[in-house]
């Protein structure tokens, strides 16, 4: 679709697009979202939230389970211009996004995974830092081998250094995916409610003080962890990779102390 958007503008519209659906929108999101559609009367900002709302009612949710307000409303909507129309099929209205209220973490909702497929259906995800859950090794690896096997694939050495020496690692990422995993040995399991690890992506057309939020994760036993990596912004040109500590919940900016691993694109494979 040729809708005047760059293709990093349409990434962004989409993955806004399915984050409102997914979790609603704050005043700053709803914001870009308007002017990233402003004048283009081609793009579609509820086609997430539609989609959405189809997949929780088609897929069917547990008995006794509420459809989410937002999700609701759009279906009734739909059914309102349906029926307004008469005869043949009614167009699309364009309304302004939902504005949630700041998001207060309680748990996934029963009807977030219908949401979650919607998104993945128009290959859209946003992503925020936020704590990783690890999730079975099997299926990490596997993901991580689809991630070699993309033609593009960057694999890069991690090396422990301060008080990390001792552990080690591997990273794989690709740019065509704008999807990575890390692959930790030896690093101390640490304790969430004091401490987490948080890793930054230094890439060549961003600010070096600024380097990207790759995500924060948990180690929770010795031996080696599989970690997925979750860049809220497209990664460019990386050029060096960096595990941090930090306090709970990960921070903006880090002040790099201590850096426990370091990875170098540039650095030979051992």
């Amino acid at each position: 679709m040729n809708d005047g958007l760059s293709p990093d503008d349409r990434d962004r519209l989409d993955g806004l697009l399915a984050e409102g659906a997914a979790f609603g929108l704050s005043p700053d999101e709803a914001a870009e979202i308007e002017r990233l559609s402003a004048g283009r009367g081609d793009v579609d900002i509820e086609e997430f939230e539609r989609l959405a709302a189809a997949l929780y009612v088609g897929l069917g949710a547990g008995a006794g389970e509420k459809l989410p307000d937002h999700l609701r409303r759009i279906c009734a909507d739909q059914g309102r211009d349906l029926l307004a129309s008469g005869p043949g099929p009614a167009p699309a209205p364009v309304r302004p996004p939902v504005v949630a209220p700041p998001r207060r973490w309680a748990g996934p909702p029963a009807w977030l995974g219908w949401v979650a497929a919607a998104a993945c259906l128009l290959l859209a995800v946003a992503t925020w830092s936020r704590p990783v859950d690890v999730s079975p090794a099997v299926e990490l690896e596997r993901l991580r081998e689809e991630v070699l096997t993309a033609g593009d694939a960057l694999t890069v050495p991690l090396k422990g250094v301060g008080p990390g020496e001792g552990s080690s690692g591997d990273l794989v990422w690709s740019n065509r995916r704008q999807r990575g995993f890390m692959r930790l040995r030896g690093v101390a399991a640490n304790d969430p409610s004091q401490r987490q690890y948080q890793l930054w992506i230094f890439d060549r057309a961003q600010d070096e003080r600024y380097p990207i939020d790759g995500g924060v994760f948990d180690i929770n036993a010795p031996g080696e962890a599989v970690v997925p990596i979750h860049a809220p912004i497209r990664v460019r040109e990386p050029y060096l990779f960096a595990v941090t500590v930090e306090k709970p919940g990960g921070v903006v900016v880090s002040d790099r102390d201590p850096i426990i691993l370091l990875g170098d694109p540039a650095a030979p494979a051992t």
